[in-house]
């Protein structure tokens, strides 16, 4: 079912080969997961990734490119068939630990702690990749039509959200407390290190369905053409499996601010 509405979306983009598009559109997109966390949802990928480790929201925040199809319908009203491209990936090393070889084991040891340890420490480190690509289909309204010198808008549609998330790198299981004796005689909890490498849609990606709305102006600089600001709320929720199960619905909504220029047929 998921693979006949893809293919039903793009068909309906490459209508724009036989001259039934009226817009094609290219943008510059400022895209911001919205990555929701905290207490209000503590077993989120997000909450967990930003209480332990050193990079943050802002860290996933990147410039991507956008394109669109928009088909008048009226003089005030079209549809929208758009294709967003985000990735990112970043490293960040645990906030609350160090780590320590012994033997064959990387241990981990509480900042607190570290000072008195009689092995050398390191951080703790592991990079966390992002990749979500929206491709929707939108109705969009210009209240005060498409032929004044200023051309504000809104709309609101639905979009298949392809997206994936790849953990590569050290995992502190605070769960596992052993005790490690100093040559003091010092009793310092520590907790194993493993290597991981979790990928939840490997491949073409996962799907997931979701909702967005934006609203926008175009100002027209020449016969045929028109730039856009528009800034755009995306809403969509993924389930993660293989390497991460016990944590809830991964958000891959996001906020996106698009300077674009439109061509008009």
């Amino acid at each position: 079912m998921k693979k006949k509405i893809l293919i039903a979306v793009l068909g309906l983009a490459s209508l724009g080969a036989f001259g039934y598009a009226n817009t094609a559109s290219f943008k510059l997109t400022y895209f911001a997961p919205r990555a929701q966390n905290g207490p209000n949802w503590p077993n989120s990928l997000w909450t967990v990734e930003f209480e332990t480790m050193t990079y943050t929201r802002s860290s996933f925040q990147d410039t991507s490119f956008s394109f669109a199809y928009e088909f008048f319908l009226t003089k005030e009203l079209s549809l929208v068939f758009s294709l967003d491209t985000f990735s990112k990936s970043k490293s960040g090393a645990f906030k609350d630990y160090l780590a320590f070889q012994l033997g064959n084991q990387i241990w981990a040891v509480s900042n607190q702690n570290a000072p008195f340890m009689d092995q050398s420490t390191f951080s703790a480190m592991h990079r966390l990749n992002i990749s979500i690509t929206p491709i929707q289909l939108a109705v969009k309204v210009a209240p005060l039509g498409r032929r004044t010198k200023l051309i504000p808008y809104i709309g609101a549609g639905v979009g298949l959200y392809l997206w994936s998330v790849r953990l590569q790198g050290d995992i502190v299981s605070s769960g596992e407390e052993y005790i490690y004796e100093t040559f003091t005689g010092l009793q310092l909890p520590i907790y194993p290190v493993y290597s991981t490498d979790a990928y939840e849609g490997e491949g073409f990606g996962k799907i997931s369905f979701g909702y967005h709305i934006f609203g926008g102006v175009m100002f027209p600089v020449a016969n045929r053409m028109t730039v856009e600001i528009e800034l755009k709320l995306n809403n969509a929720k993924g389930k993660l499996s293989q390497g991460f199960e016990g944590f809830d619905l991964f958000d891959i909504g996001s906020f996106q601010l698009s300077l674009g220029v439109n061509y008009w047929f």
